[in-house]
């Protein structure tokens, strides 16, 4: 019988990752974006594990672990953050939930549902998408690429525009560490942690931030037009 794992994250590009290396495990997946929903889906079925983004738009993953563990036969929870203080980590080893760390790994998640011993991530190196394609098939780095490439534009204007920056920000950083973009995520992560301490991001931190987005950009559609290439290559 396959794994039943309920899988909540905002990140659209962050889903369909996840999603897509659970599938490759056989499992059967629900995957929502928000608590609530998340909270309804626990409350409709059982699951064999449950993984949360740590910080989801109407709740903490915390939050959905405790409704998931109070059950007579509570499945194995973990939350997926992009960096956790020490007392979100001490709040999380108190609940019994473990903390899965962004990008997540194939070798994780076979740890976490399939109760798999941990074997170390393979090392590709610091190139935007270069993870993705040691992990998926062609079509589908294409998809994720794409969904970034749409996505990711839009919430560095937001940021720049001062809209809900904090959020912005949390699923910019959130996504660019999934497809590699490590300097566009220490970016989003600076403006996040000074939105966190009650300032307003500078003016210069903006500017990096676009640049570092057009860079990103850049590299990852070029490398979306090779892959694409290579799987439209006959033969």
């Amino acid at each position: 019988m396959p794994v039943r794992v309920l899988l909540a994250e905002d990140s659209l590009v962050n889903q369909m990752y996840i999603q897509k290396l659970l599938d490759a495990l056989g499992c059967h997946v629900c995957a929502v974006g928000n608590a609530n929903q998340a909270m309804l889906a626990l409350r409709s079925a059982n699951f064999d594990v449950v993984l949360l983004d740590f910080q989801l738009p109407d709740a903490t993953g915390l939050e959905v672990a405790r409704v998931a563990l109070d059950t007579t036969d509570p499945p194995r929870v973990a939350v997926v953050t992009g960096g956790l203080t020490a007392q979100q980590q001490a709040a999380c080893t108190q609940l019994g939930v473990e903390v899965v760390e962004k990008p997540v790994s194939r070798q994780t998640l076979e740890a976490i549902v399939l109760a798999r011993p941990h074997r170390p991530n393979p090392t590709v190196g610091e190139q935007p998408g270069a993870l993705l394609t040691h992990l998926f098939d062609a079509p589908t780095v294409v998809d994720l690429l794409t969904t970034f490439l749409q996505q990711a534009p839009g919430l560095v204007a937001q940021i720049t525009r001062g809209h809900e920056i904090a959020a912005a920000a949390h699923r910019l950083k959130s996504s660019a560490m999934t497809v590699q973009a490590l300097q566009l995520g220490r970016c989003a992560a600076n403006i996040e942690r000074a939105v966190t301490g009650g300032q307003s991001p500078t003016a210069h931190q903006c500017r990096e931030l676009e640049r570092s987005l057009a860079s990103t950009c850049d590299a990852l559609d070029q490398l979306r037009t090779n892959v694409q290439a290579n799987c439209d290559a006959p033969g």
